[in-house]
């Protein structure tokens, strides 16, 4: 079964996808009453996904930890940014730090020499590697929208296609 410093950095890790489920959640509402449907869509599907990453890991724990784990945490990231380049560089952080993380999962694991963990969290940290390079992308064309209007409209326009299928 799975090391009990395992069980609270996974346990943890799950708290760490539910604050980015409720950032992306937040920043969805956010776009939503500017009307940036595009830049909702894209929050909303992001959110679901995180919500996901915390139901794995979840299960993950009830299927190999031989002990009851501390149900997760959430920092409260509910934001109301002041334009598209701070509610992408909130994306940002949050995707970047839950690339960290699931690495620092990945170590100890390896560490321990538990590869039922190790396997799991590289399997996480791959999904976080396409998720950094989507966001990095996003931020450079927030960064280039800026506060322009018609760049906004473009901006909206690219984030309803960044929206998984």
């Amino acid at each position: 079964m799975i090391d009990s410093a395992l069980v609270l950095i996974l346990s943890t890790q799950a708290g760490n996808e539910l604050s980015a489920h409720a950032l992306y959640e937040s920043l969805a509402d956010w776009a939503a009453r500017l009307g940036l449907t595009g830049t909702a869509a894209y929050c909303r599907a992001s959110a679901d996904e995180e919500l996901g990453h915390k139901r794995q890991t979840l299960d993950f724990l009830r299927d190999y930890a031989d002990e009851d784990f501390p149900q997760p945490a959430m920092d409260d990231r509910y934001l109301r940014p002041n334009g598209v380049v701070e509610a992408c560089t909130a994306i940002w952080d949050a995707e970047t730090t839950n690339y960290d993380q699931w690495n620092a999962v990945a170590q100890k694991a390896s560490e321990l020499r538990d590869m039922a963990v190790e396997n799991f969290a590289q399997a996480m940290v791959d999904g976080q590697v396409k998720s950094v390079s989507q966001v990095t992308d996003i931020l450079r064309y927030a960064r280039i929208a800026g506060t322009d209007p018609a760049a906004m409209l473009s901006f909206d326009t690219f984030m309803a296609g960044q929206v998984p299928a």
